[in-house]
């Protein structure tokens, strides 16, 4: 690494010199490396340059043993000229994928794997005039070389359906679809077929060579597709609905999850009319696939295929909810596809809101994330919500309730649930307490403002992320609520916990002018020694904490000038304190409260401006002395 990053400070010759000796190395890491390098000087370098060194990363991207090297490799090509990259897909096909072997132990057939890799990397631009070399690595022996084929011709997508042989092709995928033995290579048709049938497309048909001498047989091949496309069962025999016909076969009864995953997901990207056929199978899978993924992503795939067929199942899947099943996954598969549909009717919302009580935390936590969809039409479920929020004893789906909570903010009514919520705070579990607060914080200000004595009474709360919550949430209403919270303020000024003691100061001077009179309750805990500590030591620092003084005494400048100056000499602790943090709270607290006090401490206000050894400081005292000095 340390060569790598030596070689991109030199001129492009001694990185290219770099990259032709590292690109040799015994050691897989500094291969890679200089393959990147390459990468990065691709378009610095000179044509010939760029010939030599892209057949050197050829033969790399062939060879290598390491497939991080090989990666790499095929990576750095991309970025070389246009001309340059045609010449390396030739020497790819020529040297990787026209081979046949006969053992499946023949080393070539890691050639062939990488050369498909890397024939897909370089993208269909490039690959698919050798479209017919790939397709025959569709039928290799080796189930490494079918994958990775076909995992190119998924890179390559929708150009592939427009070429001549794209039938032959398909059907070639769906063959592997149902015959390969391999379930990797069965999934990789399936996404191969969903990339390149994307958008159910018309695929073209083979050139016919016309007879030279008989004109009677032209005439005839020339109706005869014609003829032919007017039959229904010649309808049934095209390309693309054999293999969305193979696809929903897999669908229904392959073993392996990871194939049944693939082909729901394919029959969502492929669509139109010959999928819509197949919405029922996908209904199917959505409810009683043993895979949550493979449920979810038939739900997703049905949504793809939109109107009447979505709303019918929509209404299916709210009865099973309906229903009396004891199977947790069949109401679970049934509240993910919901969620997948979008945005619900109000007779949805009502039959997912029952799902909030389900036994099941996964259907209770797709629940809430699924009523998220209904916009206003889950407006009058908010009490249930609110209850997971509080209640519900897994925290993953009691954040999901908050979080959907969160989203409706300003759409729920404070009164309906806000003393229902504040119950929750004086829970004695943690989780209730934390989830009333989320909620309660989702309805608003207005909702949390009647509340603020029972936040501040959590700023002392046993779990940390409590305190932290209670204190954003005091800081979001400022002044709102004070004349409620401020006793506990103050009395918490005198917690064990200094934590606890610099939230109290910092709360109370988001109160401004409102929280004057507590005034010297600050200079007070300022100035004491921390609270419960004691020591024998006649020499032994009590005083308390540094982060608890610099809050006190930013609170005091936010306070009404006319109750802080008769204190002013409590602030002198803070103008020549080694602290530096400290000295500037200070100074800037003097700032803040005016002219009169300023007056009454210009001297070392001076002294400050001048000889401060901090930058800080010094500006601070200098727009400090300006209120009497102009």
């Amino acid at each position: 690494d340390e060569q790598a990053e030596v070689s991109m400070s030199m001129g492009l010759d001694a990185q290219l010199d770099y990259v032709s000796r590292v690109i040799l190395s015994p050691e897989w890491s500094q291969r890679r490396k200089a393959c990147e390098v390459a990468a990065m000087i691709g378009q610095k370098m000179g044509r010939g340059h760029m010939e030599r060194l892209a057949g050197t990363l050829v033969d790399v991207a062939l060879m290598d043993g390491d497939a991080e090297v090989r990666q790499a490799a095929a990576e750095a090509i991309v970025t070389f000229d246009h001309e340059v990259q045609q010449q390396a897909a030739q020497r790819i096909c020529e040297d990787g994928l026209r081979y046949e072997f006969e053992s499946l132990h023949c080393s070539r057939r890691n050639v062939k794997t990488a050369a498909c890799s890397a024939i897909g990397r370089l993208g269909a631009d490039f690959g698919l005039p050798y479209l017919e070399v790939l397709q025959d690595c569709l039928k290799d022996k080796s189930s490494m070389v079918k994958k990775t084929a076909m995992a190119a011709l998924c890179a390559w997508g929708k150009p592939v359906a427009s070429q001549e042989i794209a039938r032959m092709l398909v059907q070639d995928l769906g063959r592997a679809v149902i015959g390969d033995r391999d379930p990797p290579v069965r999934a990789a048709a399936c996404d191969a077929l969903g990339s390149i049938l994307e958008g159910a497309p018309d695929l073209p048909h083979p050139v016919v060579e016309e007879p030279e001498d008989d004109d009677d047989e032209v005439d005839e091949l020339q109706e005869e597709p014609v003829a032919r496309a007017r039959t229904l069962s010649d309808e049934e025999l095209q390309p693309l609905n054999i293999a969305v016909r193979y696809i929903t076969r897999v669908l229904q009864s392959d073993d392996y999850a990871s194939v049944r995953r693939s082909a729901a997901s394919a029959l969502g990207s492929i669509g139109g009319e010959v999928c819509v056929a197949q919405a029922e199978c996908l209904f199917v899978a959505t409810l009683q696939d043993k895979d949550k993924e493979v449920r979810l992503r038939a739900a997703a795939s049905l949504t793809k295929l939109g109107g009447l067929y979505t709303q019918q199942i929509a209404e299916a899947l709210a009865m099973a909810l309906e229903g009396r099943d004891l199977d947790p996954s069949a109401k679970l598969a049934a509240v993910g596809a919901l969620h997948t549909q979008g945005t619900l009717d109000q007779k949805y919302a009502t039959t997912v809101s029952s799902a909030l009580l389900d036994a099941d935390e996964d259907v209770r936590e797709l629940a809430a994330w699924t009523l998220l969809n209904a916009e206003e039409a889950s407006l009058p479920y908010g009490k249930r919500l609110m209850s997971t929020a509080v209640n519900d004893k897994v925290a993953y789906v009691q954040a999901a309730a908050v979080n959907v909570l969160q989203a409706l903010s300003g759409q729920l009514a404070p009164s309906d649930f806000a003393e229902q919520l504040a119950a929750g705070l004086s829970s004695e579990d943690v989780s209730a307490r934390w989830g009333a607060l989320k909620a309660l914080r989702a309805l608003g200000l207005d909702a949390v403002e009647p509340y603020s004595r029972e936040l501040a009474l959590l700023l002392s709360d046993d779990s940390w992320y409590v305190r932290s919550l209670a204190t954003e949430m005091l800081l979001e209403l400022g002044p709102r609520g004070s004349s409620d919270s401020q006793p506990v303020l103050v009395k918490a000024l005198h917690s064990l916990d200094s934590e606890v003691r610099r939230t109290s100061a910092i709360t109370l001077g988001k109160h401004g002018e409102v929280a004057s009179h507590h005034a010297a309750a600050l200079c007070t805990r300022m100035l004491a020694n921390r609270p419960g500590v004691k020591s024998d030591d006649p020499d032994a620092d009590l005083s308390e904490k540094i982060e608890v003084k610099t809050a006190c005494m930013w609170a005091l400048g936010q306070l009404d000038p006319e109750s802080v100056v008769p204190l002013i000499h409590n602030l002198d602790d803070g103008l020549f304190h080694r602290n530096t943090e400290y000295r500037l709270a200070a100074t800037e607290a003097l700032t803040r409260l005016g002219p009169k006090a300023v007056a009454l401490r210009k001297d070392q206000l001076g002294t400050m401006e001048s000889n401060d050894r901090d930058d800080r400081v010094r500006e601070a005292a200098a727009r400090a002395l300006k209120h009497i000095f102009g």
